[in-house]
């Protein structure tokens, strides 16, 4: 009897350990918006920390890239949506968020955002589209991620 409920102990510590681990792991993903596309600019990588992104503090977005050729300047277009439903949406500088001119080679994309605290924890994305000074599609992708409050435990 003993050892059956030792068992049972430790089967659960198992369980919940388990259940910790998949819910602290990273909640982003991203793709290209198209697979056939030849962006001029390839994106490598997307991080965010911290991921899942906590409402009511700061979030850093980092897009390492590699540029095809030179980009004197140009546009970032946001589009934030949650529950398929277009949340925000803004317009930057390229300049803003990188060095330029970028020169044909390896540059990233930085981004640190300010989350406000009645943000609704969930699911969000977030369509990002890059263009030179012509107007000219360099880049697209899309971005998955989530929003926790604060208080909550594993980002529920």
């Amino acid at each position: 009897m003993m050892h059956a409920e030792r068992s049972m102990k430790i089967m659960m510590l198992v369980l919940c350990l388990s259940l910790l681990a998949i819910g602290v792991k990273a909640s982003s993903s991203w793709s290209l918006c198209s697979s056939t596309e030849d962006y001029r600019v390839a994106v490598k990588d997307v991080s965010i920390n911290p991921d899942p992104v906590i409402r009511g503090n700061d979030a850093l977005f980092d897009i390492p890239a590699v540029a095809k050729e030179t980009i004197e300047g140009g546009t970032v277009s946001l589009q934030v949506y949650y529950l398929g439903m277009r949340v925000h949406s803004e317009q930057d500088d390229l300049c803003v968020r990188t060095t330029c001119p970028i020169s044909p080679g390896e540059f990233s994309i930085q981004s640190k955002e300010a989350l406000p605290s009645y943000t609704p924890p969930g699911a969000y994305r977030l369509d990002m589209r890059i263009h030179n000074l012509d107007g000219d599609l360099l880049s697209c992708l899309k971005i998955n991620f989530r929003i926790s409050a604060p208080d909550t435990f594993l980002g529920f």
